[in-house]
């Protein structure tokens, strides 16, 4: 929360010098793609990390619809691919994983203010019950009544679980640790960790609770409406460089298939689980260009540069965030020197 709050303070001092302006007009011909995953009612709590809620989604399409144009994603990509000019100012909104809460919550509201987005299926949990893993750890942490978690018996510690503040710390380490796991030590850590922390993985099955996921015929309802287009996130959600290649090829296969079944057209969009670029290699490149797809996003990096690899297209990543002065200086491009620096210091690292 104290970096949430160190951010608002800059952006509302860069706001008040008119560097929004200035950024505005630099990056005017950049298209920024922004990613969204869960947009939540007002009254959820406690707040995923990566929720937005309700009455600032409201506010931030409100003010998309009047400072910037919204590309369909087909159209950005096509218009992307023939490098032919982007419209000044134009943004394309897409959301990951496929949460109910983009039809219940967000479609709504997009067609309020007739916003085209794009939302990137996991298709495995399409008309089921069931919650992504990050969700799950993120309702069993705070769900619980245990307040210590002991993890020293996998090679982990002790955490602390008596404030929220602890929570937070707590989940976003165990999350990120998590992650870097092969799928199957993940997924004994997640069974392990449910068990000491007295929570019935089970009981996480609610059609309407905020980590459920998109019904079959709302994706096709919303397709057949034409303001939201579909792609791929694969068929499980776990992060394709943790599986073997043949694997990886299954996930990307299978999803696709199941994707074109249900629309009756072609898949053409990929973004990858998770997104950095440990989480994607050439030889998945390859394998995507091999199955037809046109491109595939990452989820970090800031706005597409001209130098784009098709394949790894970058995008910006809203979630809660601090505060409406930093939403409008991140869509002005305010951050893309700290991307540009990241990518760098990643690299040199690399080598």
């Amino acid at each position: 929360m104290k970096n949430l709050g160190l951010k608002a303070i800059g952006a509302a001092m860069m706001q008040a010098l008119g560097l929004h302006y200035v950024l505005r007009y630099i990056n005017r011909d950049k298209a920024a793609v922004l990613l969204y995953h869960s947009v939540a009612r007002d009254d959820v709590e406690p707040l995923p990390p990566w929720a937005i809620r309700q009455s600032e989604f409201r506010w931030q399409m409100s003010y998309l619809a009047r400072h910037h144009r919204v590309l369909p994603l087909p159209y950005y990509v096509e218009l992307l691919l023939k490098r032919q000019p982007i419209p000044p100012h134009s943004v394309v909104i897409t959301f990951d994983d496929g949460f109910r809460d983009n039809y219940t919550v967000a479609y709504p509201i997009l067609k309020e203010f007739g916003l085209p987005a794009t939302i990137f299926l996991v298709t495995g949990y399409l008309d089921t019950e069931q919650a992504l893993w990050p969700d799950v750890l993120f309702q069993a942490i705070y769900r619980t009544n245990v307040q210590w978690l002991d993890l020293r018996h996998l090679g982990d510690g002790t955490h602390w679980l008596r404030s929220l503040t602890e929570r937070q710390r707590a989940f976003t380490r165990l999350i990120e640790y998590m992650k870097t796991l092969p799928v199957d030590q993940k997924n004994r850590w997640l069974s392990e960790i449910a068990r000491r922390l007295n929570v019935d993985l089970s009981a996480l099955s609610d059609a309407d609770a905020p980590y459920a996921m998109l019904r079959k015929h709302e994706i096709q309802q919303m397709a057949q409406e034409g303001l939201i287009t579909f792609g791929v996130h694969t068929e499980s959600h776990e992060i394709l460089t943790r599986f073997p290649f043949e694997r990886a090829k299954q996930e990307i296969q299978i999803s696709k298939q199941k994707l074109e079944a249900l629309l009756g057209q072609p898949a053409r969009f990929f973004a990858y689980p998770n997104g950095t670029e440990a989480d994607f290699n050439e030889a998945l490149k390859r394998e995507l260009r091999a199955q037809g797809f046109t491109c595939a996003f990452a989820s970090v990096g800031g706005f597409v540069s001209p130098q784009y690899d098709r394949f790894a297209l970058q995008r910006v990543g809203i979630g809660p965030e601090s505060s409406r002065a930093y939403f409008k200086m991140k869509l002005a491009g305010a951050m893309q020197p700290w991307y540009q620096l990241r990518r760098l210091l990643r690299r040199t690292w690399q080598t």
